[in-house]
């Protein structure tokens, strides 16, 4: 077959492709659509994304599946995701993570950048600076100026090496030149309890964990890590408002398909899932549960992302952490 006839045949089939293409789009969704969780069943994520899964039944009568694919800091599940037919029918719930495990692993089978499509963003749980109650200290420069009058005499508990509760004091201490040392623990629970009891003086961690302690008045809060106060803590001052600029740190959440998926759909999706954050209802459903309810479209949370991985290059670098 001659080259010519090669093309006029391939730019036949292509035309003839086009409407059924059109059509499968224009009829989206036409059949159940995954909802890949890449984290083991329970807790915030499973929260949100039956929340979103049921706003987008309800919109277009197809069900919605949230499958639980843990593993490798998720990983496991993001990269099932990535490797998926591109056609909208396979989805992920991201959190920050993501931007975090490309300095902590040196060998990840995706592309956070290139391999996925933003579709949306959720929500957010924000972090809280809080000390222990016998620390004699009331604010965020207070606790500065001890640290740097006594290096190394305060410590700080985190859920464990490279999460956001370890990078995001690592952080802290960059901003602030303070010499505090770090405790990992296998969790929030026991990092918040050893921090009320005085074992460690300092913990950064997430509204929902640390809202039983500060209730109980078993942890003092001195700052959030938002840009803005939270409805949760409204007394309490963000940590930029104490003067440290640049510190930002909130464990998000959002939607990407494959990167491959078709504009058309991407943006069908994104609508829809915006709009389901935008409800009032979750609000009034994941308020409680300690987020903070952040809907954005997909250019958003690309932009997040890219913050993200330029901020904790730069972290964990100058933490002097080296992928395994």
């Amino acid at each position: 077959m001659s080259l010519s006839r090669i093309v006029v045949w391939l730019t036949a089939a292509a035309v003839l492709m086009c409407p059924s293409i059109a059509a499968a789009q224009a009829d989206y969704p036409s059949r159940p659509i995954r909802l890949v969780v890449p984290f083991a069943p329970g807790g915030g994520n499973d929260l949100l994304a039956r929340y979103v899964s049921g706003k987008l039944n309800a919109r277009w009568g197809q069900p919605v599946v949230v499958e639980n694919k843990p593993g490798a800091g998720g990983n496991i599940g993001a990269e099932f995701v990535a490797r998926a037919q591109p056609d909208g029918y396979t989805l992920l719930l991201v959190t920050n993570t993501v931007t975090i495990n490309p300095y902590l692993q040196k060998s990840i089978p995706f592309d956070i950048r290139t391999d996925f499509a933003p579709l949306a963003l959720l929500a957010a749980t924000p972090f809280a600076l809080v000390v222990t109650p016998g620390l004699p200290v009331n604010s965020i420069p207070e606790l500065i100026a001890r640290a740097k009058a006594a290096p190394g005499t305060l410590s700080y508990a985190s859920t464990g090496v490279g999460t956001p509760h370890h990078l995001g004091m690592e952080l802290f201490k960059s901003l602030t030149g303070a010499d505090i040392v770090h405790v990992p623990y296998r969790g929030s629970v026991p990092g918040l309890t050893d921090t009320s009891t005085g074992q460690t003086q300092i913990m950064l961690a997430t509204i929902n964990a640390a809202m039983p302690f500060l209730d109980g008045k078993r942890v003092r809060a001195l700052g959030v890590g938002e840009k803005q106060r939270i409805t949760a803590l409204p007394d309490v001052p963000t940590v930029i408002e104490a003067g440290i600029h640049g510190f930002e740190v909130t464990a998000w959440y959002g939607v990407l398909a494959p990167a491959a998926a078709p504009a058309a759909i991407q943006q069908k999706l994104g609508e829809a899932i915006v709009q389901a954050a935008r409800d009032p209802e979750m609000k009034e459903r994941l308020g409680p549960a300690g987020f903070e309810v952040t809907p954005g479209d997909g250019a958003a949370l690309r932009r997040l992302i890219e913050t993200d991985l330029d901020r904790w290059g730069k972290v964990t670098a100058q933490a002097g952490i080296k992928p395994e």
